[in-house]
Formats: structure tokens, C-alpha cells, sequence
């Protein structure tokens, strides 16, 4: 784990190597900007964050909705694409769909940040001054863009529990604590203060604890159920934490290791939604085939064993693999038997006149009539 926090992943570098090169680039679409898909490429993807989780040892898959493979993870991370998620009648539905599903952890990861607006705010820096003005004007689009965004939201009060407040603010962090700050420079970290969570403390089904603070205000929560102390929520303020670009910088990642030892998943579910309900639509992104039931519990340690019993039974009553048997017996009273017997030895002498004189000579001696006097 330590040699994945101090160096690049290959997705990371990937990252980073745009990020020095496209500068010099004049189309203003080369940068994708895909919100909360599992594309390497894109500045606001999830994929770095998933191949750390599958560097941890977790078993990672990405699906749009809730489905029955869903309910087999251990962690389910909801990266939605609005800023009002969940609704009321969303968080429900997740707390009464995972009350029975012991040690579940569902994070949500806050949509109010856009991965453009932080590059171009670096890349600004690094172009030639002729080029400046022209990189001034993509980061005025993408800012506006990013604003365009939140207006469009029409809710704010999402649930009992919590309500998010917009402001308008676009803040690097420069000091962090909490239990995930450890081993951590808060000053350099890519965290970015925008909105704000504000919970009901009061809300008596959950008690709410800051695992990040930055700035002084609350970044990544845990929400344990007062109910049902297997079932957690952590609430994630935005993505400048997780999403590709931001997982760039290093102290990132330290902050993004933590939360994933923290949790300690094994089998980790990512949905991405759009604008649509998390209930609604066609459940899997990736691409699915008849036997992906095989792989869902508790058929995938049932079929392992069905097969290999089978393989056994093979072994055991294949004839070419099973024991020797013996051939029935020859019945030596058969006197039918003794007459092939013979013909076979005469046949072997390839004398037909001896052969014959045999059979007359046989037949002589047991008194029956010659065939010459036939």
C-alpha cells in the first residue's frame, strides 16, 4: 500500500502526462469531461479510484442501478450526476433495501465539483503568454458550465437527515484533520471547498461523525444507523477527492487510501447514475452474458463444488477412466464353442485337403457316413 501512495498508478501517470501535454493542443474538446463514468480518460471518471480499490485486494464492478448483484457488496458507492441525491424517497429505499444486509456501507460522493474548472486552472499556468488569454476563455466556460449546473438543480433539502446548502465558492484547501488526515499534508492537498452539507443533528436513526474536516467545516462523514449498527452511510461533500484528476496529486490519494482502509471492503459495487433514479432503467453498465449469474452469491460457491463432484463422478464411471471390469465367463458346455475352436486351428494349418481329411477321419471314428459314399 505504501508504494501505491507514493507513485503514480498507470492511470494516474496517464493523467498527468495529459495534463502537461495538452496545453499545446488547440481543439478545446480533446479534454473529456465525462462526469462519474469508468473511462481512464476522462478528468471526472472514477476509474483511478476503483483501480485503487482493486490494488486493496477488492473485487470492483460498476453498475447504473440497484439490482439483486448489488445487494452482495459490502460497499456501494453512488457517484449520481445532480446535486440533489438522494432524494427522500431514494434514501429510504436504501436504508430499507440494506437494513438486512449485515456490515453494508453505502457512500455517497457529493456531485457539486467539476474536474475541468480545477485543470484549466492549472493548465493557465503553464501556458505561453500568447496563450493565456485563449486558456482564461475554456476555464470561463467550464466555471460557468460548473454554475449553469447548480442552477439548473432545482432542490436542496434532499432529507431528514441532511441538507446541502450551494455557495458560492470555489476554495483549495489549505489545512485538514480528522481520522482519514493522517500521514496527510493538508496545505497541498486538491480538496475543494463549493457547497456545504448542513445534517440534522437531531435526526435520532443516524449519529453523524466528521472523519475529514477541512477547513474547519465537515469534508467526508460517517452516518451509523442507532438501529442497525451494520449498516453505515459516509457522505463524500464533492469529488475533488475522488475523481480522476484530483487523485493526481498525491496527498489525495494518502486521504483516498485511508477512506479505503477505513472501510476494509472486499466486494465493491460503483453506480453511476445520471439524472434518472438509482431504482429505475437497465441495471448494468458493463457488458453482461448468461453466465454472470455464476458469479453472484450464493451460486458462486455453489457451482465451484457442484463441478468439481462432477469431475470426480467422471473419474469414478467413465469407462475410459474408471476402475477395470471383468468380462463375463465362457461357457464351456457350449459344444457349439468346441467347433469353432477346432475350425480355428485347421483353418490356421492353410491345408484345405488336411482339413478335410480331418473331418472324415472325425467322422469315421464317431460313425457317420462318409460324404464320398453320398
Amino acid at each position: 500500500m505504501k508504494l501505491f501512495r507514493e507513485h503514480f498508478s498507470s492511470l494516474t501517470l496517464l493523467l498527468a502526462i495529459v495534463s502537461m501535454t495538452l496545453p499545446g493542443l488547440q481543439a478545446q474538446d480533446a479534454l473529456p469531461t465525462s462526469y462519474s463514468n469508468s473511462e481512464a480518460d476522462s478528468v471526472n471518471g472514477i476509474s483511478v479510484f476503483a483501480e485503487m480499490l482493486r490494488s486493496y485486494g477488492c473485487d470492483v464492478k460498476n453498475y447504473q442501478n440497484l439490482t439483486y448483484a448489488t445487494d452482495q457488496a459490502d460497499l456501494v458507492i453512488w457517484i449520481p450526476d445532480r446535486l440533489d441525491a438522494p432524494n427522500r424517497e431514494e434514501f429510504e429505499m436504501i436504508v430499507d433495501r440494506y437494513r438486512e444486509n449485515n456490515w453494508t456501507t453505502f457512500m455517497i460522493v457529493g456531485r457539486d465539483y467539476d474536474a475541468a474548472v480545477d485543470y484549466w486552472q492549472t493548465v493557465i499556468e503553464l501556458l505561453p503568454e500568447d496563450q493565456r488569454g485563449r486558456g482564461q476563455d475554456q476555464l470561463n466556460r467550464e466555471m460557468f458550465n460548473w454554475k449553469s449546473m447548480r442552477g439548473r438543480t432545482g432542490r436542496r433539502d434532499t432529507t431528514d437527515l441532511m441538507r446541502y446548502r450551494v455557495r458560492d465558492r470555489w476554495e483549495p484547501a489549505t489545512r485538514i484533520s480528522g481520522e482519514l488526515a493522517e500521514g496527510v499534508n493538508g496545505s497541498e492537498t486538491g480538496i475543494v471547498l463549493t457547497g456545504e452539507p448542513d445534517f440534522n443533528r437531531h435526526y435520532s436513526r443516524f449519529y453523524v461523525e466528521e472523519l475529514l474536516t477541512v477547513d474547519g467545516e465537515g469534508f467526508v462523514f460517517s452516518m451509523e444507523q442507532s438501529s442497525d449498527p451494520y449498516m453505515d452511510f459516509l457522505f463524500v461533500s464533492n469529488g475533488s477527492l475522488l475523481l480522476n484528476l484530483p487523485l493526481v496529486n498525491k496527498e489525495n490519494r494518502k486521504i483516498a487510501q485511508n477512506l479505503i482502509e477505513y472501510i476494509d471492503p472486499i466486494d465493491v459495487v460503483i453506480l453511476q447514475s445520471g439524472s434518472t433514479d438509482i431504482t429505475e432503467g437497465s441495471p448494468e453498465v458493463e457488458k453482461t452474458s448468461f453466465w454472470q449469474w455464476m458469479g453472484v452469491g450464493p451460486f458462486r460457491w455453489i457451482i465451484p463444488h457442484m463441478m468439481l463432484l462432477g469431475i470426480l463422478y467422471c473419474f469414478c464411471y467413465f469407462p475410459i477412466f474408471g476402475r477395470a471390469r471383468k468380462l463375463p465367463p465362457a461357457k464351456v458346455s457350449s459344444f457349439a464353442t468346441h467347433l469353432q475352436a477346432v475350425g480355428a486351428l485347421l483353418e490356421k494349418t492353410g491345408k484345405k485337403q488336411h482339413a478335410r481329411d480331418m473331418i472324415e477321419n472325425y467322422k469315421k471314428r464317431s460313425g457317420h457316413k462318409s460324404s464320398a459314399g453320398n
